[in-house]
């Protein structure tokens, strides 16, 4: 938490270097992981007398206790919401994480369905590009399936975050009106993807290699079959001759 003492018509810029210089300090001794939104502009706002908020104003006010001084203020504030907000930070990342999964899944399945144009457009004969592409798709067809369950397991967890959170604001009038200023759906809400249209298209691209696979086994063993045939047919004609 970072507060500063600052008129009511004024921003707090403060809080900004504050902020900054915390985050920097503790670069030198840890990982930081940086997630949104940054409740800057969306404050809890201790005030002396009763504040209409004006239009757009998205701070949530809190009336000041007479005989209570600012830290403990801060104190009072932390144990109200300091655990929701450590269930709506992590319901947060949640959603930035299974959004990246499903933009990155977007694009690899762009790259599978080019892949997979080149393959069907590479003549029979050319028999190891055809491999190699074959190589190359299996492969990305399973790290793509792998990509979907991440991306399945994160939005079911982040479906049972939200039900957490609601919970909470039900519970917590503060940490609900600080949820309405911030805009729950906005931060908890996961990109779409349509699981159905990736698993039918992955089923179809490898539907697509068995039949290759077959076929070229088939080629293969009517050749070596034919090879063989002719190979032994020379040697039996030739043993007879060589008998007579």
């Amino acid at each position: 938490m970072v507060a500063a003492v600052s008129p009511i018509q004024k921003v707090p810029y403060g809080v900004l270097d504050a902020r900054d210089k915390f985050e920097e300090f503790l670069r030198n001794v840890c990982d930081v992981h940086r997630c949104a939104p940054c409740l800057t502009h969306q404050a809890i706002v201790f005030v002396h007398k009763r504040v209409t908020p004006s239009k757009g104003q998205r701070d949530v006010y809190l009336p000041i206790v007479v005989g209570v001084d600012k830290t403990e203020h801060l104190r009072r504030l932390h144990a109200t919401l300091g655990r929701e907000l450590v269930r709506f930070y992590d319901a947060s990342d949640l959603r930035i994480r299974s959004t990246k999964t499903a933009v990155r899944m977007r694009s690899m399945e762009r790259n599978l369905l080019k892949r997979k144009q080149d393959f069907m457009t590479t003549k029979w004969y050319r028999i190891i590009t055809k491999k190699r592409i074959d190589g190359e798709l299996r492969k990305a067809c399973v790290a793509i399936l792998s990509n979907l369950s991440d991306y399945l397991d994160d939005t079911r967890e982040l479906d049972e975050a939200r039900t957490t959170l609601m919970d909470d604001m039900a519970h917590n009038a503060v940490f609900k009106r600080l949820m309405e200023a911030l805009g729950l759906e906005e931060h908890t809400t996961a990109k779409g993807m349509d699981v159905e249209s990736v698993t039918k298209v992955i089923e179809h691209v490898e539907r697509e290699l068995e039949t290759y696979s077959v076929n070229s086994s088939t080629v293969v063993s009517a050749v070596l079959g034919g090879v063989v045939g002719s190979v032994l047919g020379i040697l039996v004609s030739f043993a007879i001759g060589f008998l007579h």
